[in-house]
């Protein structure tokens, strides 16, 4: 090994030498299993040849288009041979990303076997569980929140949880729906970066008759009570809000 911790193995490997050489290195002792250095991700010599970190078209890796063409197999052969399972792509958009996007429960699964980072990001600040939420596949969703305890209240950078994400996108049957599933079944945190509830968001826009039938859908007459008291980082509850408009 040399001062980079590149074993001969390596260089035979990365020079397409390895029938010829292989033998010879293994029949004097070659370490077959031998790490490069951290910061090339510790690759072996089999990791080299069969070029399993190799980046195509937007740095996607061979096992980023396998979790998004669900080809299961292949995940877990890839994962098994040592494959960095946080890799990611141009777009910061991990292996996993791509798995939960396309609802291929299998992947998942693979994935979080081998220690991915349930939280990592892309360009966008949207995580892995945001993805899924999105997608409304509601099962993955489920898996994720029971299984590895993946936090439903997690904030981007701006300060946006799940429940404010959807609150600001236009009503519809879908978002109602989304919402009732993180608020009414995972009992996620209605509250925004700023302090403002649900409450608060419709004493600001009570002309809008979806957005009130959505609070009277979701809450009792009970937990709105306990909104209306709740003030925001300003100081001001929901009535606040409301007066102000006259």
């Amino acid at each position: 090994m040399n001062k980079s911790r590149y074993y001969p193995l390596h260089y035979a490997a990365m020079n397409n030498q390895l029938v010829k050489c292989v033998k010879i290195l293994v029949e004097f002792g070659a370490h077959i299993n031998g790490f490069m250095s951290i910061s090339t991700e510790k690759l072996t010599a089999l990791m080299l040849a069969s070029k399993i970190e190799a980046h195509v078209r937007f740095k996607r890796t061979p096992l980023i288009h396998a979790c998004m063409y669900e080809n299961a197999h292949i995940v877990s052969h890839l994962l098994r041979m040592g494959t960095n399972a946080n890799v990611f792509d141009s777009s910061m958009n991990t292996a996993l990303h791509y798995a939960i996007a396309y609802g291929w429960y299998f992947c998942v699964r693979l994935l979080f076997e081998a220690d991915t980072n349930l939280n990592c990001a892309n360009c966008w600040q949207t995580i892995c569980l945001r993805v899924d939420f999105s997608k409304g596949h509601h099962g993955i969703c489920d898996y994720l929140l029971t299984e590895y305890q993946a936090d439903i209240n997690l904030k981007t950078d701006d300060g946006l949880t799940l429940v404010i994400i959807t609150v600001d996108v236009e009503i519809s049957a879908s978002s109602l729906q989304q919402l009732e599933y993180v608020v009414v079944k995972h009992k996620a945190d209605y509250t925004s970066h700023d302090g403002k509830t649900l409450l608060h968001d419709f004493a600001m826009n009570f002309d809008n008759n979806n957005l009130i039938q959505t609070l009277i859908s979701l809450f009792d007459t009970n937990e709105l009570k306990t909104m209306d008291q709740m003030i925001d980082n300003q100081g001001r509850n929901s009535f606040h809000y409301c007066a102000s408009r006259f």
